[in-house]
């Protein structure tokens, strides 16, 4: 049995990730089975995924990332701009598909729409 977290608005996605990765620290020993999502359309999606890596290599546990494009962006832009903070949404689709490529491609997933073949350790 897998758990594939899913990824929810920027700024519920701190305390998303905190539990993903607490409990891929203590299942993900010697098969992945816990996975988190990692939206690309977000800035901060590749180096989220980066230190997550550097994070699972460190402590020795194997990181299982689903990679995707991201579904929430209106909304996302919508909150940012009601709450006067900066947008957290890539500034075009072109800077998604290249996020989300090099996040992909980077972590050795082939490119398709979700990748959760990613295993790190």
């Amino acid at each position: 049995m897998r758990l594939l977290i899913d990824a929810e608005h920027s700024y519920m996605q701190p305390a998303i990730d905190a539990v993903a990765i607490h409990l891929q620290a203590k299942y993900n020993k010697q098969t992945p089975v816990v996975f988190n999502t990692y939206q690309c359309y977000l800035k901060d999606s590749h180096q989220r995924l980066e230190a997550d890596i550097h994070l699972a290599k460190q402590k020795g546990f194997l990181l299982a990332a689903k990679v995707v494009r991201g579904a929430y962006m209106h909304l996302e832009r919508d909150r940012a701009a009601e709450m006067g903070y900066p947008s957290p949404i890539q500034d075009s689709l072109e800077d998604t598909h290249f996020n989300y490529n090099r996040s992909a491609a980077q972590y050795g997933c082939e490119t398709t729409t979700i990748c959760t073949s990613s295993y790190f350790g």
